[in-house]
């Protein structure tokens, strides 16, 4: 069990100085701490760690692609929804009876 005497007060034989004293040289003492020996340590990074530092690193808006399918659809070669809708009433009209 321990002695603790109340706070402001001393220890039997030992100022409050001394106490200070004794922790400040302890706080001022090296510390030796070993480092840890693990010989087999490694880093494992998952996949979607991987994907998300991809894009992080990509720009907000891919501006070759935005303007490679900017020029697709001007020069008609884009399935845009018009041109599917007309490419199915082409075979609907092809396709029915009389």
């Amino acid at each position: 069990m321990f002695n603790l005497a109340p706070v402001g007060g001393t220890q039997a034989g030992r100022s409050a100085e001394g106490v200070a004293s004794t922790a400040e040289d302890r706080a001022r003492a090296p510390v030796e701490v070993p480092a840890p020996v693990r010989p087999g340590d490694r880093v494992e990074v998952s996949r979607l760690s991987v994907l998300m530092s991809r894009l992080r690193d990509m720009p907000d808006i891919r501006h070759d692609l935005v303007d490679r399918l900017r020029h697709e659809i001007e020069s008609g070669a884009y399935p845009t929804a018009e041109r599917l809708d007309a490419a199915l009433d082409a075979l609907l009209d092809e396709i029915s009876p009389g």
